[in-house]
C-alpha cells in the first residue's frame, strides 16, 4: 500500500487538481491514478477503504463536477467526455418512450361493442409488437 495515511493521499490529490489546473489539462481519474502511482482499478480499491474513501470520493466528485461542465460548455463533442461519465460515474442514457391512452366509453354493451374493444386492442398490441 501507497498511502499509509489520508491526509497524504489527499495531499497527492491536490497536487494532481494544482498541476492540472496549472498546465490547462482536464482532470480523468487515470490521470489521478497515474500521478498516484497506481492504476484506476487500484484507485478504486483506495476507494472502498474506509480510511481512503472520503478522499478518493472527493476526488472522483471534482473530476465528474469539471466533465459536466464540459457537457455544457462543449457542443457537438462529447462523446468521449459522456464515456468518461458512464464508465467512471455510472451515469446511463435513459429513453423515455410516451404511450398515450386511448379511452373507449361504453354505455350500452352490445356484440359490437366487444368486436370494436376487440379491433382495438389487437391494434395495440401489433404497434407494441412491431407488426
Amino acid at each position: 500500500m501507497k498511502y499509509t495515511s489520508a491526509r497524504a493521499l489527499s495531499n497527492a490529490i491536490n497536487r494532481y487538481f494544482d498541476t492540472c489546473d496549472d498546465k490547462g489539462k482536464v482532470y480523468t481519474v487515470t490521470g489521478l491514478a497515474y500521478s498516484l502511482g497506481m492504476t484506476r482499478k487500484g484507485l478504486i480499491g483506495y476507494e472502498k477503504r474506509e480510511k481512503f474513501g472520503n478522499a478518493i470520493w472527493d476526488a472522483k466528485m471534482r473530476i465528474q463536477e469539471q466533465l459536466e461542465t464540459e457537457l455544457r460548455r462543449t457542443k457537438g463533442q462529447v462523446t468521449g467526455t459522456m464515456f468518461s461519465l458512464k464508465n467512471n460515474f455510472g451515469w446511463k442514457e435513459k429513453n423515455e418512450t410516451e404511450i398515450k391512452n386511448t379511452h373507449l366509453h361504453l354505455h350500452k354493451v352490445t356484440k359490437d361493442s366487444y368486436t370494436k374493444a376487440d379491433e382495438i386492442v389487437h391494434s395495440v398490441k401489433h404497434k407494441e409488437i412491431g407488426t
